[in-house]
């Protein structure tokens, strides 16, 4: 289903599909949920939902400069995160921010454009071709993160700040 031509609808109607709706009803139906609901009802994690947000401010703003269009969505990217991969070091959570936000809508784009893919691959590929679209010039902009050299040799976020790993993901997500 393309979530970007789907139509509003709510309830069950909201499952096109006649069999997988009916799984959805009997899911509902075995109280599996209300289990669920109740068992992390107390979950509070501590997130910086004020950071979060500013932080989809900013980078809303960050990529409008460079006609890159984001989702509504940037502040729950943000927020999903925040919550997954807390940061104290504001300068790396808003760098993590902006990958994540980044190449989530321009996988979303390429799987709807295939001449977009191929521009971002030539553009991680081809080092000397100009940006040729406005995800290329982001991410020819796109600033370095933290040096690693400033991150304990064994501290997993070394490997989360360079540049290479945006490239390697996209050529792994859009060449599936």
């Amino acid at each position: 289903m393309d979530t970007l031509e789907c139509t509003a609808r709510s309830g069950f109607d909201a499952v096109p599909d006649p069999r997988h709706r009916t799984m959805v009803a009997s899911v509902v139906d075995s109280g599996l949920v209300d289990e669920m609901i109740a068992l992390t009802e107390s979950f509070d994690p501590p997130v910086d939902l004020a950071g979060a947000r500013a932080h989809a401010d900013v980078l809303t703003t960050e990529f409008a400069l460079y006609g890159v269009t984001v989702p509504a969505t940037t502040c729950n990217i943000t927020l999903m995160r925040a919550l997954m991969v807390p940061i104290a070091d504001d300068a790396l959570a808003l760098a993590l921010d902006r990958i994540w936000v980044f190449t989530t809508n321009t996988d979303d784009a390429c799987c709807h454009d295939p001449a977009e893919a191929e521009t971002i691959l030539r553009a991680g590929a081809l080092s000397e071709q100009g940006a040729l679209s406005p995800n290329t010039q982001y991410i020819r902009h796109m600033p370095s993160l933290p040096p690693a050299r400033r991150l304990p040799r064994a501290d997993p976020d070394r490997h989360l700040i360079r540049r290479p790993p945006l490239w390697r993901r996209h050529r792994g997500t859009m060449s599936i």
